[in-house]
């Protein structure tokens, strides 16, 4: 999978993005499948949730969540953590990462 540049931070409230940042440093961004300009992954931590998140020309268009926050229709720390290992040059940095196309 190929490093991505996607301008996403101010989409996303300060607290949310460095939650995210720790999910995605701890190893709970799992199974990332890429179709076209959306991305899925897993979320594990106390629980597990689906999020996806759809990239336009480098920019983060919007995302969804199974989290209480991201029901809600706000972007939340799970989308931010995948957005996260999106930007690296390995998604999978942290171990117990599996990819799928």
């Amino acid at each position: 999978m190929k490093k991505q540049n996607i301008s996403f931070k101010k989409s996303f409230d300060k607290a949310v993005l460095e939650s995210g940042k720790a999910l995605f440093d701890n190893g709970a961004v799992n199974n990332i499948k890429a179709k076209n300009d959306v991305y899925k992954a897993e979320i594990k931590g106390v629980k597990t949730f689906r999020c996806q998140v759809k990239i336009e020309k480098g920019s983060f268009i919007n995302g969804s969540c199974s989290c209480e926050l991201g029901k809600d229709g706000k972007n939340c720390q799970h989308m931010a953590a995948l957005l996260f290992a999106l930007t690296q040059d390995d998604p999978y940095k942290p171990a117990g990462y599996v990819f799928k196309e």
